[in-house]
């Protein structure tokens, strides 16, 4: 199982209770893109050039078959890869993502943006782009945010601004419609699992839907009084709903 973050996200970025729970029952890969963290290289500014980094990798790992988590970007990036190398792709998680040219993805919301766009990030912005402004969507929040922060041994680098540009840059093309509009999606010949809560401020719920309806072989789970960062939020029945899907016979 392979493992794809969000925009600005590194391998610490990942939720111990999720990444833990899949590793009981399957081999899991961390993956960082070129130029995030300690890996090598530039930060592609496209998706298409994200995918062929991951696509290279699994080759370089001789991987022959992979099953597919992408987070956010990383579900920019995992859709394109099973469009890519559909030979690769087993089986494909699209956690809080969107479709390419999906709805108002060419563009983040102004105060997504600003909490983004923060040379260093706090507990707030966090908060602001992962999880609902409830008493109960904070409280999740910062027992996710403490996880997270609790884990020992040495830390990758952040991303930096300049480095964020380009991530941008590629989600930012990613959201260019299509025409005729999601076209990419029906070529996605992997059974998949769309998941969201039902108040991303990110990547707007709707484009799970849209997703849901267009890819041939989907399912959708979508949480209740979650947001972006649902698959956390909501860890172990994440956790329960992707292993169980996972599991099933082709």
């Amino acid at each position: 199982m392979v493992l794809l973050t969000h925009i600005r996200g590194t391998l610490d970025y990942w939720d111990p209770v999720v990444v833990n729970g899949f590793a009981k029952t399957r081999p899991v890969i961390l993956f960082s893109n070129a130029g995030v963290g300690t890996s090598t290289g530039e930060i592609a500014n496209t998706v298409e050039g994200m995918a062929k980094h991951v696509e290279l990798f699994a080759d370089a790992m001789g991987l022959k078959q992979i099953d597919l988590l992408g987070f956010s970007l990383g579900g920019f990036v995992a859709q394109q890869v099973a469009i890519d190398r559909p030979e690769l792709v087993r089986r494909l998680v699209l956690a809080g993502t969107a479709p390419r040219g999906g709805v108002n993805t060419d563009a983040l919301p102004p105060d997504a943006h600003e909490h983004l766009f923060k040379e260093s990030m706090g507990l707030r912005d966090v908060l602001a782009l992962f999880y609902p402004a409830t008493w109960n969507g904070v409280k999740s929040g910062l027992s996710v945010i403490f996880r997270i922060q609790g884990r020992t041994g040495d830390k990758e680098p952040e991303v930096t601004i300049a480095q964020l540009n380009r991530q941008f840059a590629a989600g930012a093309a990613w959201g260019v419609k299509e025409s005729p509009p999601y076209q990419g999606l029906k070529k996605i010949k992997a059974p998949t699992l769309v998941v969201n809560g039902d108040d991303d401020k990110m990547l707007a719920t709707v484009n799970s839907h849209v997703m849901y309806k267009y890819i041939p072989n989907a399912s959708l789970v979508i949480y209740l009084a979650a947001g972006h960062g649902a698959l956390f939020q909501y860890a172990d029945r994440f956790l329960a709903d992707t292993t169980r899907f996972l599991s099933e016979v082709p």
